[in-house]
């Protein structure tokens, strides 16, 4: 489907995106590069395309690069709590403490608790861990 509308619209950045998405649920990375980084060249604004490929390069085995990406779609959607999780954990990861601890420190203050209770428990236990010099992540 969205490759048909793509036929009528090579300029949906929605359509890519899309495509993108579905071409990583299919683990076609280099399509779903592809396309994401198109729907992002389209709209630099479209903060899921930056989202969807910091997903894309975590699957590619790229996760500086994924940092990078999430870092634009924060930039642009500031809550996006999703993208700050996944972004603290990786900066942990890469042991860039400092940095992973601003972004897990905020998920913990700001994310929604209705919705991210459990989340928010790991994330804390998370922080506390890299505060303690441990680095990467308690899973």
């Amino acid at each position: 489907m969205f490759t048909r509308v793509l036929e009528f619209d090579p300029s949906s950045a929605s359509a890519r995106y899309n495509l993108g998405m579905t071409y990583l649920r299919e683990s076609r990375l280099p399509l779903a590069l592809d396309q994401l980084r198109s729907a992002i060249d389209l709209d630099p604004n479209f903060w899921l395309a930056h989202e969807g490929l910091g997903g894309a390069l975590i699957a590619a085995n790229q996760p500086a690069e994924a940092a990078n990406a999430w870092k634009r779609s924060l930039k642009i959607n500031p809550q996006s709590f999703d993208t700050l999780y996944n972004l603290g954990i990786v900066l942990a990861q890469l042991a860039r403490r400092q940095e992973a601890l601003e972004h897990l420190d905020r998920f913990v203050r700001e994310a929604p608790p209705d919705r991210y209770a459990d989340d928010i428990e790991t994330i804390r236990a998370l922080a506390a861990r890299l505060r303690q010099g441990h680095s990467g992540t308690p899973w």
